[in-house]
């Protein structure tokens, strides 16, 4: 009591200082509390996502142009016919900022980034929906998935399962079948709009010097990250070196600019890795909008470049 009628005293006696002192506590418990928050939210990165601690992104390089966070359109496949500790691939295409109506006559709304998705992308990535359904196959062609705040955006307070969107320039129709949960954790992903990839080509296929798209993959519970590069080191051993026409020995490529390599980020590291070029990370450049040593050929599906030598 007499510590608290000291400092009753001394605050009618000096109100002005004590006033100071009282705010400058105050300011500062509130920034340790608020930069505490931030630190969490940013640890946290990804982890909400479920079996986070078995999913990873796999880059690659070559010419020592890299790394890049994107990599070869073949590997999704190869991984999942041969790769034992891999349990689930997906893969990700991401376009620069598209146009979307919700009706032909209606205003185009801008500042959308859409991902181009496969099937198995909700094996991988556990989004939740929040109206509609989560198609556990996949999307079917003509059919997409909005985020929260898009459908909000678009829609209003309107409901917006079965509307139809039309994408890009072209007005390409898709029926909204779900809205994503409103999400608040942090992620180096930002679905803003989901929508189904086109069929893949095979033109190009034994080229391993074109980086087109964000490959993941989810590992089986017994799998493990060694499996995984033991996997890809055999992959260039095996198949891109001979493939490459190179007259070395494979040490001898394999240790030159000339070698295609490959980097695995787990999940949770992806967001601190700022060394990755073309990173899908909300405001990193897209790969098919920024530079490129050459673009795409013309038989690829998406409208803009690739990260390619061929």
């Amino acid at each position: 009591m007499k510590e608290l009628s000291h400092t009753l005293r001394s605050f009618r006696k000096y109100p002005a200082f004590s006033v100071i002192n009282l705010g400058g506590l105050s300011i500062g418990i509130a920034a340790s509390f608020i930069l505490l928050i931030y630190s969490r939210r940013e640890l946290n990165c990804d982890r909400h996502f479920r079996d986070a601690d078995r999913i990873a992104r796999i880059g690659t390089d070559f010419f020592n142009m890299g790394p890049f966070a994107v990599s070869q359109p073949q590997l999704p496949a190869l991984l999942q016919a041969s790769c034992k500790d891999v349990e689930y691939t997906t893969s990700i295409t991401d376009v620069s900022e598209t146009p979307i109506r919700t009706g032909a006559q209606e205003r185009a709304f801008t500042g959308i980034r859409p991902y181009y998705i496969d099937g198995s992308f909700f094996k991988v990535f556990s989004y939740k929906a929040s109206r509609g359904f989560l198609p556990a196959a996949g999307l079917a062609p003509g059919e997409t998935v909005v985020s929260a705040s898009n459908a909000r955006k678009l829609f209003g307070k309107e409901d917006p399962i079965g509307r139809t969107l039309l994408v890009g320039k072209e007005m390409k129709p898709y029926k909204v079948v779900a809205v994503l949960e409103e999400e608040f954790n942090r992620s180096h992903l930002d679905a803003q709009l989901l929508l189904p990839q086109p069929a893949a080509t095979n033109s190009n296929l034994a080229n391993w010097m074109s980086a087109a798209q964000y490959n993941y993959v989810k590992l089986k519970p017994q799998g493990s990250l060694k499996g995984l590069h033991t996997w890809l080191e055999t992959l260039r051993e095996k198949l891109i070196y001979p493939a490459s026409g190179a007259t070395t020995s494979y040490t001898s490529w394999a240790a030159s600019n000339m070698a295609v390599s490959f980097i695995v980020q787990p999940l949770t590291d992806i967001h601190f890795d700022a060394d990755m070029k073309f990173d899908i990370t909300p405001g990193a450049i897209s790969p098919r909008s920024g530079c490129s040593a050459r673009s795409a050929s013309s038989s690829s599906p998406w409208p803009s470049s690739t990260i390619s030598t061929s």
